[in-house]
């Protein structure tokens, strides 16, 4: 994924983060579309607008090796299916 807040999912499900800034939004997903995020660096991804996150909570522990995987839904909005601290 590129260094910026909103990496775009365009042809894609398998991802790996690309530095520390803060996810706050996923672009160019489709409807249905499953993502599995590997992280290589400690970064937070932020639960609002158009992620929903489990207890609706920042994931701000998702460091190297952890892994999230997200649907989405209509209107590029992306709901959380799992995660793994490793």
């Amino acid at each position: 994924l590129d260094n910026t807040g909103t990496p775009s999912v365009a042809g894609g499900s398998k991802f790996i983060t690309g530095g520390t800034t803060t996810i706050t939004d996923f672009d160019d997903g489709i409807t249905g579309q499953i993502i599995y995020v590997i992280s290589e660096d400690s970064l937070t991804i932020t639960d609002g607008t158009n992620i929903y996150l489990d207890g609706s909570a920042n994931y701000t522990t998702f460091a190297a090796s952890d892994t999230i995987t997200l649907i989405c839904k209509a209107d590029n909005k992306w709901y959380e299916l799992a995660r793994s601290n490793n």
